[in-house]
């Protein structure tokens, strides 16, 4: 599977509407300070994609 954006709407801390875009057969980093949302980010796909994420489950 390959994706080609992610959309969230109000998930935890992404309040509001919020894309990215992921370029064409790009290999991406998500890199940032901590608390702001990258373990969040792949939360939000997980979820998505199979059932309530598994670190919101310990």
């Amino acid at each position: 599977m390959i994706l080609a954006k992610v959309t969230i709407d109000n998930y935890k801390q992404y309040r509001g509407h919020h894309e990215f875009e992921i370029p064409g057969g790009a290999t991406i980093g998500v890199i940032g300070a901590n608390g702001v949302g990258k373990t969040t980010l792949f939360e939000a796909i997980e979820w998505c994609l199979y059932s309530p994420p598994a670190i919101a489950a310990k």
